[in-house]
């Protein structure tokens, strides 16, 4: 498929290319009959996602990006990192509206997630799988605050956490509770992450469109 490659803050299409397939219906043909040397034919694939499709999106420039810090090491890092990775390199097209619950699913042990500390519904903290990814939701919040792109709905924590900016923080809570936003634009969106051991950050890729939004 067609992709995109980041440099700095600038963004390149990388192109699509044709791919060969293996015939493997006739390869096991060959197989079934014994037969040990034989030619395997190949087809031609086209990739799902061309690099026209890659190019009308106009992903450009980094629009926004946002960092939340933690301490290291804790169990909701690990929850923080998973969530990053399953997000990352995800594509908006113009009109589209992306669900934080819907990207992820519900938290569990088999996806990777682990037991750590969330508010409960008495606002004291009690462990539950996936807990600690608020903090995900919360820096993908600012992004899409400092990108301009429209918010659908999200939802405050029901406690003030000291590493949140005041007012911009977007708890999560599968499936109950959403962060929700638009792409209003006219351009796609390529959603990065990156962490480190005692930070996260989303950067949105698209076309700021002369659009800039301040706190």
């Amino acid at each position: 498929d067609a992709n995109f490659a980041i440099n700095g803050n600038a963004v390149s299409v990388v192109p699509a290319v044709t791919g060969q397939l293996v015939a493997l219906d006739a390869v096991g043909q060959q197989i079934a009959k014994g037969n040990h040397a034989f030619t395997a034919p190949l087809r031609s694939v086209e990739p799902a996602k061309s690099t026209a499709w890659a190019q009308k999106l106009n992903i450009t420039e980094l629009v926004a990006s946002f960092t939340t810090n933690h301490p290291c090491c804790a169990p909701r890092v690990t929850n923080i990192h998973k969530a990053a990775d399953t997000i990352n390199n995800t594509i908006i097209e113009p009109g589209q509206t992306f669900s934080l619950n819907d990207a992820l699913g519900e938290r569990t042990l088999a996806k990777g997630y682990t037991t750590a500390p969330q508010i409960g519904a008495d606002l004291s903290y009690e462990d539950s799988v996936g807990g600690g990814v608020s903090q995900l939701s919360t820096t993908l919040y600012n992004a899409v605050f400092f990108g301009c792109y429209q918010d659908v709905t999200h939802t405050v924590h029901a406690l003030y956490i000291s590493r949140y900016p005041l007012g911009r923080e977007a708890t999560l809570n599968y499936p109950s509770i959403d962060n929700k936003f638009r792409n209003d634009s006219g351009s796609g969106i390529l959603v990065k992450t990156f962490y480190s051991g005692t930070s996260i950050t989303v950067a949105l890729f698209g076309n700021k469109e002369g659009r800039t939004c301040r706190a």
